[in-house]
């Protein structure tokens, strides 16, 4: 009797798997699926092997809110409530979020692509 070795189907690192997908356990398969990371109110997503949390917004711009309200940079927020609205989210491009506490433009995710700017003439 003759003995055949096979090789074990799977995988012993992420580089033996597409881009989307981490091997785990031996198996290559979506890490989000694999156990979650993400709050609430996150989404995940797979970047180069890597889970990646990307914070879901309700709105870009207050035209996407519901009336009486205006968008913050991320959420709805009632528009006559003045002490909830941040100041200072102003310097923020359109469709960036803008963490309303800090004021700081929320930087997009990694592999995101950028919109480029308009040229500027002097």
């Amino acid at each position: 009797t003759q003995f055949i070795c096979r090789n074990e189907l799977g995988c012993r690192h992420n580089d033996e798997c597409s881009v989307e997908r981490s091997c785990v356990n031996g198996v290559c398969m979506d890490p989000c699926q694999a156990g979650n990371p993400c709050e609430a109110g996150q989404e995940c997503e797979v970047q180069n092997h890597e889970p990646v949390c990307i914070k879901l917004c309700q709105c870009q711009k207050s035209t996407d809110c519901a009336s009486g309200s205006v968008c913050d940079g991320c959420n709805c927020i009632q528009q006559d409530t003045p002490s909830q609205v941040t100041t200072g989210c102003e310097h923020c491009p359109p469709g960036i979020p803008c963490n309303p506490i800090t004021g700081a433009c929320v930087k997009a995710p990694p592999g995101t692509p950028k919109i480029p700017e308009p040229c500027q003439s002097d």
